[in-house]
């Protein structure tokens, strides 16, 4: 199969969960992953309207990479990259606790076989709700 390594873009995977051990509930950044990924510029494709399946992502990633699992509900860069601390590697957080480049995308859903050589991954962008 084929691998069109020059349609791949960067892509980082960002965790984010939840602290309730204080007063206030925090959100705690993980490590940014840089990935390469083939991203699409729309969601779903002919073969899966025909059969009246309407996705619920915006768009969708493909990975050739077997040994990379996300998880659903990771956080994305696509079009946007992270500031990244030079020392640690960690999300640069402003007063707030927040990142001072927002992620644009989410990991909606995980299309993935066990016995393929590739993955497919559901992304929808960000809103106010998130």
């Amino acid at each position: 199969m084929r691998n069109a390594t020059r349609r791949k873009q960067d892509v980082w995977f960002v965790s984010r969960q939840k602290d309730d051990s204080g007063v206030e509930p925090v959100y705690v950044y993980g490590k940014p992953e840089m990935h390469r990924m083939s991203v699409s510029t729309s969601s779903g494709t002919p073969v899966e309207m025909n059969f009246g399946l309407l996705p619920t992502y915006d768009r969708y990633m493909i990975s050739y990479d077997r040994e990379f699992n996300p998880i659903e509900g990771t956080y994305l860069y696509v079009d946007k990259t992270p500031e990244i601390d030079g020392c640690t590697g960690e999300l640069v957080l402003n007063e707030n606790r927040e990142p001072n480049v927002k992620p644009d995308y989410i990991l909606d859903r995980i299309y993935d076989t066990q016995k393929g050589v590739l993955a497919r991954y559901g992304i929808r962008k960000i809103s106010a709700d998130d």
